[in-house]
């Protein structure tokens, strides 16, 4: 909820050395209502930053010089996620898995369908005397 997630990130930016890189805070999945009310209450209060600038805030620094990273914390359980199609209804599309039909060869596409076992390939097996013996290094 809102209420632990500002907890939990007050005792992080009252703990983190300025001096040291932004704690990367990882609160994206949880059961926070309203994630923008709640990123900018935080950033309002603390040294918080929701990293918009993907390509120069990075574990190692902040653009801000803030001391915590909230990354994807717009990412809620239950709201749209990253890649969602908005005309979808905010569900992501999946591909559907091809099934085997019914006298449809195996591993169809990747060479060796129906028949995976060359014997011209792999011999005879290992013969009268079994596998060979291990070696130990």
């Amino acid at each position: 909820t809102a209420k632990g997630v500002t907890c939990i990130v007050a005792a992080a930016e009252q703990n983190r050395p300025s001096t040291k890189n932004p704690l990367w805070l990882r609160l994206e999945q949880n059961d926070v209502a309203d994630p923008h009310k709640v990123i900018k209450d935080l950033q309002s209060q603390y040294s918080v930053c929701a990293r918009h600038d993907r390509v120069n805030c990075t574990v190692q620094q902040c653009v801000q010089g803030k001391k915590v990273h909230l990354p994807h914390f717009h990412f809620q359980r239950g709201g749209p996620q990253e890649g969602d199609d908005e005309e979808l209804g905010g569900r992501r599309r999946r591909k559907k898995r091809k099934r085997w039909e019914d006298g449809e060869a195996m591993w169809d596409g990747r060479g060796a369908a129906g028949n995976w076992w060359d014997e011209r390939a792999w011999g005879k097996g290992w013969g009268k005397d079994g596998p060979p013996p291990r070696r130990l290094w």
